[in-house]
């Protein structure tokens, strides 16, 4: 005949097997909640950070309609130059550089445009982004422009106009507006230029 357990062996016999499956189990909790934490956090990381980036992304786009961003640069002769002291011209704004091979072409084709369009109060504003201030003048002397070449030695103004290409056109009206935006070979379309500039000019 079996001898009864006693109370305190049968309180031990419950309580060890119980420990010993915490013991064995605390690992494995402790690895769910913290997996859970860090996904909680990727989850919430991609929903705070991913819309700011997507309105980001979204606001810096320069669209057609758009205010063009107002800047002042020194000039090739050492005058201070302010885009938005000349509203009510109707601006053509050219981001050019010594490395763009077309750059040039795109500049002498503003040149031979611009007494064509000079009664419509039109004004060129070639931007230079050479390093070197004294590479912006040496082009101009080289050119002979009728028109200021200003230095972006910084690139400060280049960032403003999110310019990724070279030569880049944009087409500024009396109100400050983006009218149209060119870049690469399309910046030398003067027929293109000259159409829209008309057309501007004449509202």
């Amino acid at each position: 005949m079996k001898k009864p357990i006693s109370a305190s062996l049968l309180h031990t016999a419950v309580k060890v097997p119980a420990v010993a499956t915490f013991r064995a189990t605390a690992p494995l909790l402790s690895s769910i909640l913290l997996s859970s934490i860090l996904l909680s956090s990727i989850v919430l990381s991609s929903i705070v950070f991913g819309g700011f980036s997507a309105s980001t992304a979204q606001a810096s786009q320069l669209d057609i309609g758009s205010m063009a961003p107002n800047f002042t640069l020194k000039s090739d002769t050492g005058e201070n130059l302010r885009l938005g002291e000349f509203a009510g011209n109707v601006r053509v704004v050219v981001f050019t550089a010594s490395w763009c091979g077309t750059c040039n072409d795109a500049l002498r084709s503003l040149q031979t445009l611009a007494p064509q369009m000079q009664h419509y109060g039109f004004q060129v504003w070639a931007v230079n982004l050479d390093k070197d201030p004294e590479q912006t003048r040496s082009i101009a002397r080289q050119l002979q422009l009728g028109y200021p070449m200003l230095s972006d030695d910084e690139g400060r103004v280049a960032k403003q106009y999110w310019i990724d290409d070279l030569p880049a056109v944009f087409l500024v009206d009396r109100d400050g507006r983006i009218r149209d935006e060119l870049e690469g070979d399309a910046a030398k379309n003067t027929a293109r230029i000259a159409e829209t500039l008309k057309r501007i000019a004449e509202e």
